[in-house]
Formats: C-alpha cells, structure tokens, sequence
C-alpha cells in the first residue's frame, strides 16, 4: 500500500517493515491532526509514513486522462449500444414497444446518466436545488408544441417528485416523436440556457451532445406506447444489463431465408406505414387551413353582426324622432285650426312631410339592403358549416379508404408475386418451345433453299440442252432433287454423254430401257412448269381487275367533290349577303347601347356619391364608438393597473422588511460565529502552546537541544519563504521546533518523546525515515545472522 500511494518511489525492505508496523499501530490507535489546521478546512486522513508526491520526482511519470472526458465517452459509447440494440429488436418483433421492453427501460436510464452528467448543485443551503425538470421546461419558450406535454405532466396526479416528472416528459416526448426536436433546441440555446445548470465540462455543453441528438434521430422509427399513470416514476429506476449487448467472438452473423421474408415484409408494412403517416400529415395540414378560414369567417360574420346592430339602433332612432316629428305636427296643426292661420301651417308642413317622406325611403331601403346583406351572411355561414361537416366526412371517409387501400395493397402485392412466378414459369417453358421452333424452321429452310437452287440448275440446264438430252444425266438430276441429298452440279459443267463416259457400247434393248426411264421425270418436271406459269397469268389478271375498280371509284368520288365545292360556293355567297346585313343591325345596336352605358354611368355616379356619403357617415359613427369602447377599457385596465400596483407595493415594503430583519439576524450570526471560530483557534492554540512546552521541559530533562521558534516573531515559512495570514496557518515541527506551512509540514512520524504520529516538516521527516531505515535493516540483518 505504500508503494501504491506514493507514486512509484522505490522504498527499502527496512521502510516496508516499519510501514507495516506504523499501519498496525495506526489501527490500534486514532491518528492526531493539528488543530490549526483542522479548524481552516477539512483534509483527507494521509497515510502513515508515506511521502507526499514531490514536484522533482514525479515530472517523468505519464500524465492520467481527465475522468470527465471519460465519463463523456463511456455514456455515449453506452448509448450507441443501447440504441442500435433497441432499433434492432424493434425491427425483429415489431415496431409498438411498451414500458416492460428492457432495451427501452435501460434506454430511459442512460438518458436520464446522459442528461444529468454535470448538473450543478445547489448554491448554499438556502438555494434552491436544480432538477433537470426545470430544465426540460423551458422547452416551451422556444417550442409551443410542447406546451400540452408540460401541462400535462403538471396535472399528474401519480408523480410528485421533479425527477419522477422529468421522466414522464421524456416518455412523452418519445411517444410524439420529438424528443430529439425538443432536445435540440436546448442544445442550440445552450449559451442562454444550458449554461446556468450544467458545468463547462458537462456532456450537454459538449459536442459529445450532438452525437447523442444524432442516436435519438434514429428513434423516430420506433413507435413506443406508454402508460405514465400506472407506471411508479418517482422512485429510482433500475440497473442496465449489459450482457445484453456484449456478443460472444464465436458468432457469426447471418440471417435465414425466413428471417429475410419477415424482413421483406416488415419493409412493406414500414414503407405503407410511412405512407399513411405522410397523408395524415396532409390532411391535418388542410384541416388547419379550413379551420383558420372558419375562424376567419366567423370574426368577419361577427363584424357584421355589429354593423347589423348599429344600423338597427340608427332605424329605431329614426323612427322615434319620425314619431316626435308626427306628434309635433299634430299639435301645431290643432293650434293653427284655433287661431284661424290654417292654410299657412299646412303648406309648410307639406314640405317637410315631403322630405321626412324621402327620408323614410331612403332609410327603408337601407335598411332592406342590410337585411338581404344579413341574410347573405347567414347563407354562408349555413355554408361554411355545411362545408365543415362534409369535409369531416370526407376525412373520415378518406381514412376508411385508406386502411381499405392498404388491406387492397397487400392482397395485390401476393397476388402480383403469384402471377410474377407463375408468368415466370410459363414465359420459361414458351421460350423453350419457340427456340425448338426456330432450330426446326431454321433446318426446313436450309432444305427448301438447296431444292430450289437444284430446280434453278435443272431448268438452266434443260434451257441450255433443249435439242440434245444425255439418257444418264436427267436422271441423275431428279434422284439427286428427289433425294435432297445428293452433290449438286455446278453451272459451269456441261451435262455428260455417253459417248465420252462409257468406254464400250451399250446394246440397244439396254438403251431403250434407259431412255423410257429417263422421260418419266422429264415430263413431271415440264407439267410443273406449266402450274407455275398458268398462277402467275391468273395473280396477274387479278391485279389488273382491282385497279380498274380502283380508278372507277376515284373517278365517282372526284365527281361527287366538284358538285359538293360548286354548293359550298353558293352558300358561301348566301352568308356573306347574310353576314352585311347583320353588320348593319350591330352597328345600330351599338348605337343605343352606347346611349344607354351613357344614362347607366350617370345613373351610376349619383349612386356611388350618394354610396360614399352614406358609409362616411356610418364610418365615422363607427369610429366614434370604438374609439369610445377602448376609452372605457382603457381606464378598467389602468384601474386594475392602479389597484395591482397597490397591492405590490404593499407587498413589496413588507418583503422589503423581512429581508432588512434576516439580513441583520445573518449579520449577528455571522459575528457570532466568526467570534466563536476566533475563540476556538486561540483556545486550539493555546492547547497546543501547551503541549509543546511540555514536551520542550520533557526534552530539556532528556538532555535535548531542540528550540521552540516564538509564533508572535516568525511571519513567513522556513521552508517556502512564504507569509503567513488566515488561511496559510502556522505549524510547529515537533522535531526541530521551527514553523513552517501546512505545504511544508504535512507529513507525520512517530517521534522516541512521543506515543502518537506527530507533525514534523519535510526535512526532518526524510532523516527520520532514512535513520529509521538503516537502523530497522542493520537490526533485520543482525536477526538474520542470528538465525543463520
């Protein structure tokens, strides 16, 4: 052990031995600390009669690896094995994986490692702590896809704990396939929003993360189902298996025909799958295009609606001073009938009632244009509803058509493989047959080739030799034509004679036997000519025949042709008598019309004037009470205003004055405790002082020279020549009895005046350690001699 704590340095058989017996006194006996420094901050227990590293010694030895970037690298090499394992078994057994899946819990463990590493921790004791929930909620800042996630989660009624719903959004996120969405964008904001939670060195802050976003990509595949509210998210989750994903050298990799059609077909179902999806993706797309038209529609019916109800006030006020007007004419066509001035007051009453009449007209048609502009938005509203219900219909139609489609699609594809093999078989057996058929056609051919050229032969020759025929060559010829195998004879050769090829005479009943043999195929041969020659007079006589009837009928046609263009001429000069007439009846139309686009544009220009005024009237009104509605709601909203700035600032003085009471506790706190700190390092110092007086007077009776350095004269180290202050306190060698550093003075022996491991400085501890070396090795060497 000390060997293995101190760095490599070699150490003597005499130093083992003493470690060895300080590690067996160390166990009997508690080690002492300085108090001096215990009070400062709180150090490790150091090993018995162990060294520290010394700067000198140890520039050879080979720098260790950072262990956070080995952390880094074992959770993403982790989860590379997790997630190709899981993508795997997803594609064997099926893609809908549920929470009992063990690839997909140890999944959720090595996200939750991977999401945690480097999380900060709390600042003091009042701070609040970090969970990695206040992390994945502000998701929602930058995504407001994932606000129903988080709302969600916020309602659980099973989860209570931070982490346990950090795990429920995670699965969530899964589901919806966008977990690598979400965390993306957290690693895109990792300046603004990352950096307060994790350290520097923490895997989210790492490019190490963008490996992971790339590995959760990959997940989309996967479709997983969840059942958060049955499932215990608070407590911890378990341990990952690794035999799991550790595969032995002997195997070897390969997939049976089986396994190869299931995956052709898992391909099909994943391929119409991803299909269906992308309609869906469509459809919701056209189902928020109508539905942002709706709402559309509906803000503008509400419009009218408004302008509906102002024109109806403007109509009941009308009326009512059309009331007050008839009223008031009543009365004064009663007062003039008393005193006698009656035809005065009816002529200007006349003028008036004229203009309240006009009056009248004008706002009943207004009002009758309203109305039929009302109606027309209740029509399309009726419409758009109409609409809406048809195209949910359809959507509902389109989904039935679709799985009706894919069940279609599957049956078409077997029955397309079945035909495919069966055509394949067939075509296989017909290309056989027809290749033995054209060998045979092939074979026939060259055999009706070489009959025809001996028939070409056999009729030159017969042209050549008319007069002169040999009794031997003929029939050589028809048996070589009958035979279809013997040599033919070349043209340049001349038919034998029997005078050159026979050396001596024939008798003449031989010859005459020969002659009535050769004259059989002789005459076959000329009747054969004589068939062909009466076909082709026939073939030729035809010919001539349909081209006779050919010209008949061009001829008829030709005819029919000029008698048809002498009619169209005619009708054509009919049309164009026609055609001058109605140019004329167009030229005086347009007259008239042009007179009256003149009346309808004046007409017109009365109407959009008196169009205009009206509805800059009815603007203006209108602005008028809007303008009226945010006056009113402006000062509701500046008296909440007022009122919720009240109470704040209520609230704000009384938090003020807590804050002012804990800070003066705190302060009276820190006081007491920074006296009651002082009070236990002098009282720490004091004891000390006393020890080590005693054991000057136990080594003065002893007979030793060891002088104890004044604490209040020495302010820098013996050792480092560095000055002393609050946190580089002092410390007295108990050997040399000089003052040196904590740096200076960590290390302890035990000392012949003392039973306990007390503090000694660097150079008195290597004397030490070599006297005590050479003394234990000359007493281990005696012990050997001795025994020898």
């Amino acid at each position: 052990m000390a060997a293995e704590s101190g760095d490599g340095l070699p150490i003597s058989p005499s130093e083992k031995s003493l470690t060895g017996s300080l590690a067996s006194d160390e166990n009997e006996k508690s080690v002492s600390r300085s108090p001096s420094s215990y009070s400062i901050r709180e150090d490790k227990w150091p090993d018995l009669v162990v060294s520290r590293p010394r700067k000198l010694d140890a520039w050879w030895l080979p720098r260790p690896r950072d262990p956070v970037i080995i952390e880094r690298s074992n959770l993403v090499n982790i989860s590379k094995l997790i997630v190709k394992e899981l993508i795997e078994t997803s594609l064997k057994y099926g893609r809908m994986l549920d929470s009992d899946h063990m690839p997909l819990q140890h999944f959720f463990i090595v996200l939750e490692h991977v999401l945690r590493h480097g999380l900060r921790p709390k600042k003091g004791l009042l701070g609040p702590k970090k969970e990695l929930w206040d992390i994945l909620q502000l998701v929602e800042k930058y995504c407001p896809e994932a606000q129903d996630i988080t709302s969600s989660i916020r309602d659980l009624p099973t989860v209570r704990t931070a982490m346990g719903r950090a795990r429920a959004w995670l699965r969530m996120a899964l589901m919806q396939k966008k977990l690598a969405d979400y965390l993306k964008v957290l690693i895109d904001h990792k300046d603004d929003i990352l950096s307060e939670y994790f350290e520097p060195d923490a895997l989210m802050m790492s490019e190490e993360a963008i490996v992971v976003m790339g590995l959760l990509v990959g997940l989309n595949v996967i479709d997983c189902n969840f059942c958060v509210k049955e499932e215990d998210l608070d407590c911890q989750q378990g341990v990952i298996d690794f035999s799991l994903y550790l595969r032995n050298s002997n195997h070897i990799p390969g997939e049976s025909p089986d396994d190869e059609l299931e995956n052709d077909n898992m391909t099909t179902v994943l391929d119409q799958k991803n299909y269906i999806e992308e309609l869906n993706r469509h459809l919701n797309a056209t189902v928020t295009n109508l539905q942002a038209k709706v709402e559309s529609l509906t803000t503008t019916n509400a419009l009218m609606k408004e302008d509906l109800a102002i024109a109806k006030n403007n109509i009941l006020s009308v009326q009512d001073e059309n009331r007050q007007l008839k009223k008031e004419l009543g009365i004064e066509v009663k007062d003039a009938n008393e005193n006698g001035k009656v035809p005065l007051k009816i002529t200007e009453t006349t003028a008036e009632i004229e203009e309240l009449r006009c009056r009248i007209e004008s706002e009943k048609k207004s009002r009758q244009d309203l109305e039929k502009e009302l109606e027309l938005q209740i029509s399309m509203k009726s419409e758009m509803e109409v609409a809406m219900k048809l195209l949910e219909k359809d959507i509902h139609e389109k989904q039935d058509t679709i799985i009706s489609l894919r069940r279609q699609l599957e049956d078409i594809k077997l029955i397309n493989l079945e035909m495919y093999k069966k055509l394949q078989v067939e075509c296989e057996h017909e290309l056989t047959q027809k290749g033995e058929m054209v060998s045979r056609l092939h074979a026939k051919t060259n055999q009706i080739g070489k009959i025809l050229n001996n028939l070409e032969k056999y009729n030159h020759w017969m042209k050549d030799g008319e007069g002169i025929r040999s009794p031997t060559t003929p029939g050589g010829v028809s048996k070589s034509i009958l035979n279809k195998t013997s040599p033919t004879i070349p043209r340049g050769c001349p038919p034998m004679r029997p005078a050159e090829n026979a050396t001596t005479r024939p008798t003449p009943s031989t010859v005459d036997h020969q002659r009535s043999l050769d004259e059989q195929p002789a005459t076959a041969s000329n009747d054969k000519l004589k068939q062909s020659r009466s076909t082709s007079e026939i073939s030729m006589n035809s010919s001539l025949k349909h081209k006779t009837e050919l010209i008949t009928k061009l001829e008829a046609k030709t005819l029919s042709m000029s008698e048809t263009i002498q009619k169209m001429d005619e009708k054509c000069k009919e049309m164009d008598g026609v055609r001058s007439g109605a140019e004329e009846k167009v030229r005086i139309l347009g007259a008239e019309a042009a007179e009256r686009e003149a009346r309808t544009n004046g007409v017109e220009r009365e109407l959009r004037l008196e169009r205009e005024w009206r509805t800059s009237l009815q603007e203006t009104s209108i602005c008028n009470t809007e303008k009226i509605s945010q006056l009113h709601q402006e000062i509701d909203q500046l008296k909440r205003v007022s009122e919720r700035y009240l109470t704040l600032q209520e609230e704000y003085y009384a938090l003020k004055e807590v804050c002012g009471e804990q800070e003066r506790t705190l302060e009276e706190l820190g006081g007491q405790l920074s006296a009651a700190k002082l009070a236990a390092a002098e009282l720490r110092e004091a004891a000390d002082n006393a020890q080590l007086q005693q054991q000057q007077q136990s080594a003065l009776q002893e007979g030793s020279s060891v002088t104890w350095a004044n604490d209040r004269m020495v302010t820098q180290c013996k050792g480092c020549s560095r000055e002393f202050n609050m946190t580089r306190r002092k410390h007295h060698c108990r050997n040399c009895g000089n003052i040196f550093c904590n740096a200076c003075s960590d290390n302890t022996t035990v000392l012949p005046n003392s039973t306990k491991p007390v503090r000694v400085c660097d150079e008195c501890y290597v004397f030490l350690v070599s006297r005590y070396s050479v003394f234990w090795y000359e007493r281990f060497y005696n012990w050997k001699q001795g025994d020898i």
